[in-house]
C-alpha cells in the first residue's frame, strides 16, 4: 500500500496520503483493549484530530476496510468538513461467522504462527509460508509485515478479539441510511473467498438502488493489492490526476492470452470537458484497447 499511495500521490500531486499502521499492526502495538474494529476507527480518528487533519477519502482492505467504513459512517464532522468518498476494498459490510480451517485468513494466521521467528531472511520467509500453502504473492507481501529484528510487526495474540470484532459488527443499517455527501466505494475480488451469496446480493442491491459503487477486480482474490495492481493502477492515475470522479469499474478476462483483462470503466463528465479529454488522451496513449 505504501508503494501504491506514492503513486497516487505522485500522480495527484495536489494531494496527500497519510499511511495508518491500525491497531495491533506495524508500529502500533501495545494500545490497550478492546481490540475491536469501532476502537481501531477511533484511534485513526483521533490521529487525525491531533494532526489537524481531517481526511476527504479513506481507503480500507479487509479488516481495515471495515474500520474506514466505521469511520467513515460515523464521521461527526459536518458534510462540508467530513469524509466525501470511503474506498472498501474486499470487505463485507455485514456480520460474518468465521468456519475454523476453512477460511484464507484462518490459513494466513495458521501459517504465519507456524513460521519460527526470527527468520533468518525475507526469502526464507517467503519458503516458509509457501511450505505452509500459501500463495506466492502473499508470501511476498508478508513479508513487508517484517521489522527490523525480522519478526511480526502485528500482534499475533491479539487478532482473535479483532476477528471477533470484525465478524459481528454489521454496518448495512448505517450503510443503507448514510449521508448524502458520503460516497462509499466496494472493491471486490472476483476469486475473494471473502463474500457470501448474501453479501454479494446486498452489495449488488446497494449499488443498483445507487447507496454504493461496486467495482469488482475479476482475476483477483482477496489479497488485490498483490494481485497485478500496476495494471489497474495505469487505467486508474489519469483520473485521479485529472480530477474524474468514476462511478464504476469492472474488469473481464480479454480472451486473447491468459492474464490479459480488459476494464470498463463509467466516469461523470463528456468527452468535450477539457478535464476529461485529456485524461482519456491520457489513457488512450497506454491501453492497448481503447
Amino acid at each position: 500500500w505504501k508503494s501504491f499511495a506514492r503513486k497516487l500521490v505522485e500522480a495527484a500531486p495536489t494531494q496527500k496520503a497519510l499511511l495508518v499502521d491500525l491497531r495491533n499492526h506495524g508500529d502500533s502495538a501495545g494500545l490497550p483493549p478492546p481490540h475491536t474494529v469501532e476502537a481501531a476507527a477511533k484511534d485513526v480518528d483521533a490521529l487525525c484530530r491531533h494532526l489537524g487533519l481531517r481526511p476527504r477519502v479513506v481507503v480500507g482492505h479487509s479488516w481495515g476496510g471495515k474500520a474506514m467504513l466505521q469511520l467513515a459512517l460515523t464521521d461527526p464532522a459536518p458534510p462540508e468538513r467530513g469524509v466525501e468518498v470511503a474506498v472498501i476494498v474486499d470487505c463485507p459490510p455485514g456480520r460474518r461467522s468465521f468456519s475454523a480451517g476453512k477460511e484464507e485468513i484462518d490459513r494466513v494466521l495458521t501459517a504465519v504462527s507456524a513460521v519460527p521467528l526470527p527468520v533468518t531472511s525475507r526469502r526464507d520467509l517467503v519458503i516458509a509460508l509457501r511450505e505452509q500453502g500459501l500463495a506466492e504473492p502473499v508470501a511476498q507481501w508478508m513479508t513487508t509485515n517484517l521489522n527490523a529484528e525480522m519478526r511480526w510487526k502485528f500482534d499475533l495474540a491479539a487478532m482473535p478479539a479483532m476477528l471477533a470484532s470484525f465478524g459481528s459488527l454489521d454496518l448495512w443499517p448505517a450503510l443503507w441510511a448514510h449521508r448524502a455527501s458520503l460516497t462509499v466505494h466496494f472493491v471486490r475480488g472476483g476469486r475473494s473467498d471473502r463474500w457470501s451469496k448474501e453479501e454479494e446480493a446486498n452489495v449488488k442491491e446497494a449499488a443498483d438502488k445507487g447507496v454504493v459503487i461496486d467495482h469488482v477486480v475479476d482475476h483477483a482474490g482477496h489479497w488485490v493489492h498483490t494481485d497485478d495492481p500496476g495494471a489497474l493502477f495505469r487505467l486508474l492515475e489519469p483520473f485521479a490526476k485529472h480530477g474524474i470522479n468514476m462511478t464504476r469499474i469492472e474488469s473481464r478476462p480479454s480472451r486473447k492470452r491468459k492474464w490479459d483483462y480488459v476494464f470498463f470503466i463509467d466516469v461523470d463528465g463528456h468527452v468535450s470537458d477539457p478535464p476529461l479529454a485529456q485524461a482519456l488522451a491520457s489513457l488512450e496513449a497506454r491501453a492497448s484497447l481503447f
